[in-house]
């Protein structure tokens, strides 16, 4: 039985009468049923076209952080016995591709700094990493 794993790159996938081929740079393979596994990227397959919600949730890390008090719903702390970090979650988009336009991810830092600042004015040195 010859079996096609993760990673294995299918150049061309056709229905021949009722079995599908898979074919890889070195062989192909047969099969009565496939699983496509390709989350949001399936419409570049030719399926479900314009019929899928693309969510886009953002965050931003600060820099490693001196002792701080528990934070409120839209700041976690994050500690991994190293370094304190806060993690800001504020922002989610609804976009019909998973391409991103250019200016998105800077738009969100902004937010993220200004929001942060707002509600954290006291942390004013604190600045985000990513």
């Amino acid at each position: 039985m010859r079996e096609l794993h993760e990673k294995t790159s299918v150049v061309s996938l056709n229905k021949v009468s009722d079995q599908w081929v898979a074919t890889t740079a070195n062989s192909s393979i047969r099969a009565n049923k496939v699983i496509q596994a390709v989350n949001g990227l399936i419409e570049n397959f030719g399926f479900y076209e314009r019929r899928l919600m693309h969510i886009n949730l953002y965050a931003s890390m600060t820099w490693a952080l001196t002792p701080a008090d528990p934070l409120g719903s839209t700041v976690k702390q994050i500690n991994n016995g190293i370094e304190r970090r806060l993690l800001v979650l504020n922002c989610c988009t609804y976009d019909q591709t998973l391409t991103l336009p250019n200016n998105r991810l800077l738009k969100i830092a902004i937010n993220h700094d200004q929001s942060f600042q707002n509600r954290f004015s006291v942390l004013k040195d604190v600045t985000m990493e990513y």
